[in-house]
């Protein structure tokens, strides 16, 4: 008898600490791919320890060369989605899609955008308004929307 209750007492000891671990893993960082005008578009790095990390993006495709930076702030997050703001930074060399001539472009632009986790890829959607200043003394406003894919690393 005496060992039945210090088996049991033992079997839920054991499984009250089981249940209280967090099943989720988190995720501090990130390697994937970028495409957007603020956030640049290439080979992607996200660093998030907390409600605050960066994205850093480079990438050179058809001619043109880009780098980008945007930091991010978490505002609130589930096991499954997580909502954002964020500031794109980048600075282009290249081709705009109308014009043939190469030029530098700077482009900065603040947003909002949801990161979807599914197993140990995330999807960030993203929305921004944006400037994008190009050294000729063309200035273009806009809004765009952005995309990142990530494989995400401990």
């Amino acid at each position: 008898m005496k060992k039945t209750i210090l088996l049991a007492i033992a079997l839920g000891v054991l499984s009250l600490n089981v249940f209280s671990q967090n099943d989720t893993v988190k995720y501090t960082q990130g390697l994937g791919f970028s495409f957007g005008m603020t956030t640049g578009t290439g080979l992607a790095y996200l660093y998030q320890p907390k409600n605050f990390g960066a994205q850093i993006v480079v990438g050179a495709y058809n001619n043109n060369i880009n780098f980008a930076i945007s930091p991010i702030l978490t505002l609130g997050h589930s096991k499954l989605i997580n909502f954002f703001v964020y500031s794109g930074n980048e600075i282009f060399y290249g081709k705009k899609f109308w014009n043939q001539q190469k030029n530098f472009r700077i482009s900065n632009g603040l947003g909002f955008g949801f990161e979807i986790h599914v197993m140990q890829f995330s999807i960030n959607l993203m929305s921004v308004i944006g400037s994008y200043y190009w050294l000729n003394g063309n200035w273009e406003y806009g809004s765009t929307f952005e995309l990142s894919l990530f494989y995400k690393l401990k």
